[in-house]
């Protein structure tokens, strides 16, 4: 017997593929009476490979820091995404399994591109938790176009708060306007008051 093992590299992540395998011998099935009969005897073994999103399998030597450079991120994004980790210099063990992002729903229409950009990553770090997504091409092509097509798909992000787009609609609209009381009822009786806007 044989055993087969795969251990995915650290851009693995989302990667879904079918592998199929052929084992043969020379000799055939043997008996006491004709070890070795000649006869070639060979079987087909097809397997689905799948590798889970946003996870990552610590292995010997493997610190925070050297993680998170993989990764185009540092070790303050890899602590706050792994809470039971109580100090970030405490050592990890092998076999230990770091999240290494958030799963994401992905949108009617949406390319990896346009996520990368809104999470404020580039396509390479993008490619790397997303292997599916990786390369020109596939960070270019929408993967679904309906909210039903889009029901399972996810990709794996990774924000940077430095470099995403971290406004938000109420934002666009309070620059588009000097008025500080620009959205009716912000200022409700007993919320705080915003500073500057009494």
């Amino acid at each position: 017997s044989r055993a087969l093992t795969f251990a995915p590299a650290h851009d693995h992540g989302g990667y879904l593929r079918q592998h199929c395998f052929r084992a043969s011998d020379v000799c055939g099935v043997g008996s006491a009476a004709d070890p070795c009969p000649g006869r070639a005897d060979s079987a087909v073994l097809c397997v689905w490979i799948q590798v889970e999103r946003c996870r990552f399998v610590v292995r010997e030597g493997h610190q925070l820091q050297t993680i998170a450079a993989v990764y185009h991120t540092d070790w303050l994004q890899l602590w706050s995404h792994n809470q039971w980790l109580l100090n970030p210099d405490s050592g990890l063990a092998p076999g230990q399994v770091l999240s290494i992002g958030h799963d994401y729903a992905v949108q009617p229409f949406e390319t990896p591109s346009d996520v990368a950009g809104r999470f404020g990553m580039s396509p390479e770090a993008f490619g790397a938790l997303n292997a599916d997504a990786a390369g020109p091409a596939a960070m270019s092509a929408a993967v679904c176009s309906s909210t039903a097509d889009c029901a399972d798909r996810r990709w794996c992000v990774l924000p940077s708060s430095c470099n995403g787009a971290s406004g938000s609609v109420y934002s666009a609209a309070q620059a588009r306007y000097s008025d500080p009381n620009w959205f009716p009822g912000v200022l409700t009786a007993g919320a705080p008051a915003l500073p500057g806007s009494a």
